[in-house]
């Protein structure tokens, strides 16, 4: 799609970027996400940018080579500093604004899952059903998860935006983490949510 805009002189740049709005629960139409193709918008961001090579062509890219692959080195608990990567290589791992769970190999998903003593959830037959659950007083509000992507760009993301309230079952939370179904890749799923917890 770049490569088209770029020959036919809509855009000069093979940039994209992709905003995600935070998204409110109450109101989801106030929603303001946004795709710009040929640049970025400062106003959108705040910190640093970080620019990477992405990957649309990895050797064994498991998703196939249309897509963008970020490498990714550490997964820790931030406030005790613990790797949940046990000495594993990095490896790639799309980044995917369209799903709804972060799919990792099984060890990293069962060491985040610890941290909550969660469970994989029992019905777990097709990729929609792929998720821990845990009681939601197991879960570590307090602290956040740290994703280390290429070894130099930390993301941390609070527990509170990534687990949800499981509505049909009082006291239980659902972890958006599952199994990813291709070996040493999985997909990271950006969070704009709005925290539903305090």
């Amino acid at each position: 799609m770049l490569v088209g805009l770029v020959a036919n002189n809509i855009t000069n740049s093979m940039t994209f970027s992709l905003y995600l709005s935070p998204l409110s629960l109450s109101s989801p139409s106030t929603a303001a996400s946004q795709i710009i193709f040929g640049g970025i918008d400062p106003s959108l961001y705040t910190g640093p940018l970080y620019e990477f090579d992405s990957y649309s062509s990895w050797v064994n890219a498991p998703y196939g080579d249309q897509y963008y692959y970020v490498q990714i080195s550490d997964i820790t608990a931030t406030s005790s500093g613990k790797s949940l990567f046990n000495a594993d290589a990095p490896y790639p791992i799309l980044v995917d604004c369209g799903t709804v769970q972060i799919l990792l190999p099984s060890d990293q998903a069962d060491g985040i899952a610890a941290l909550a003593n969660a469970t994989y959830h029992a019905n777990a037959t097709d990729l929609g059903d792929n998720y821990f659950v845990a009681e939601c007083s197991n879960v570590p509000f307090n602290d956040s998860l740290t994703f280390t992507l290429f070894g130099q760009l930390d993301i941390e993301i609070p527990w509170t935006a990534l687990v949800n309230q499981n509505t049909g079952v009082q006291g239980q939370c659902i972890i958006p983490i599952g199994y990813s179904q291709h070996q040493g890749g999985g997909i990271l799923v950006p969070l704009p949510l709005d925290p539903p917890f305090p």
